[in-house]
């Protein structure tokens, strides 16, 4: 599970290719945008200075290090950030849940707790915080549980590498015919 930059996975790979390809049967991360239609997209470059809000840092970051671990060619889910664009948080989301069967539950309050003092942690406004890392982690625990997933209704199948051209498609993903599938 890759919830930020590929540089752990990538120096694991170095360190150790032989056992590190034995032990993953695919990869989960978060990050990125895909070309598809009906989504939004955006491309590079930018700077940390002036990096597009929606923009992903988990490629950004360390694209080399992306880079790597897509040309081993691990099979890949990945939740798309512009497919996160639509998972907004909003201050109603700490009230559900609630209890179960009734009763207190410790856990789902103190994560309300989280949820209301969300934005004003991250110094932003409501609209602009979506469940990036949260979602992919769900989706995880569905396709390892065997459940059809609740929050993904469409599927891109694409082999994927990370350009590293010096021009516009830095740090983006390429769909082509080679890389890792998804």
């Amino acid at each position: 599970l890759e919830l930020g930059p590929y540089t752990n996975l990538a120096a694991a790979l170095h360190r150790d290719a032989l056992t590190v390809t034995r032990k993953i049967r695919r990869v989960y991360a978060e990050g990125g945008r895909l070309k598809v239609p009906g989504l939004r997209n955006r491309v590079f470059p930018w700077t940390t200075q002036n990096k597009p809000q929606k923009a992903s840092w988990n490629v950004f970051l360390d694209s080399i290090a992306a880079a790597q671990v897509y040309a081993y060619g691990f099979p890949t889910t990945l939740f798309a950030d512009n497919a996160c664009d639509t998972l907004g948080v909003r201050p109603s989301d700490a009230k559900k849940g609630g209890g179960v069967g009734g009763k207190r539950c410790p856990s789902r309050e103190m994560l309300g707790k989280i949820i209301l003092n969300w934005a004003e942690a991250h110094q932003q406004d409501w609209s602009s915080l979506k469940y990036w890392d949260q979602a992919t982690a769900v989706l995880l625990l569905e396709l390892l549980l065997e459940k059809t997933p609740s929050i993904c209704e469409r599927w891109l199948q694409a082999n994927l590498t990370v350009s590293l051209q010096n021009d516009a498609t830095y740090a983006t993903f390429v769909q082509g015919q080679f890389g890792a599938t998804t």
